[in-house]
């Protein structure tokens, strides 16, 4: 029997808990959220690579060489693919109303070219706001602070956010390109 490769690898404890309460407060206090409302999606988002010089405080907490090399071990471990040399970061904010509806993050024409990696932070009254990973072996993660998962953009990491009812949902996203883990270089930070 041949073993199937997972299309997703849940995180528990993301960051050390001080770093989760201070990433935590920032996210609830941040400023100049833009919009992003289709008809797949409705959430708020922020580009922290292009707002870096004012969150530098913050973001060098969320990019530590250890976080790093142990996501791209297990993109290494699970994938068998290693870390192109830059990523991009991105906070979401969802509200009470909020979702996104079932999507790959792939491009048609370039799959398994980028990994992805959402941990999640949530106010305590949340309700609502599950990240939900879709097809075989799908499960439903809740929204709980510290947590997320990692997956590879493909046909098979279908995945959603149910409607927040209550409270408000925020996240932070990495999106790293990826190679086989033979081309390895070194990852850089934004």
């Amino acid at each position: 029997m041949t073993a199937v490769t997972p299309p997703y690898v849940p995180l528990r404890r993301v960051y050390s808990p001080a770093v989760a309460r201070l990433v935590q407060r920032w996210l609830e206090g941040l400023r100049g959220w833009q919009v992003q409302q289709s008809d797949h999606h409705c959430f708020e988002g922020m580009d922290l690579n292009f707002h870096a010089h004012e969150h530098s405080r913050y973001i060098r907490h969320l990019v530590t060489p250890a976080l790093l090399a142990h996501l791209e071990a297990v993109a290494r471990r699970t994938w068998g693919v290693a870390f192109a040399p830059a990523f991009h970061l991105e906070a979401r904010r969802f509200r009470p109303g909020d979702y996104t509806a079932p999507h790959t993050d792939a491009a048609l024409d370039e799959m398994h070219t980028e990994m992805r990696t959402i941990v999640m932070f949530s106010s305590s009254a949340i309700r609502g706001g599950d990240l939900v990973f879709h097809g075989e072996g799908g499960t439903t993660l809740a929204p709980k602070t510290n947590t997320g998962a990692a997956f590879i953009c493909s046909r098979e990491s279908a995945h959603s956010v149910t409607r927040v009812r209550r409270g408000h949902r925020f996240s932070v996203c990495y999106r790293f390109g990826v190679l086989p883990a033979g081309e390895s270089t070194r990852t850089a930070r934004p």
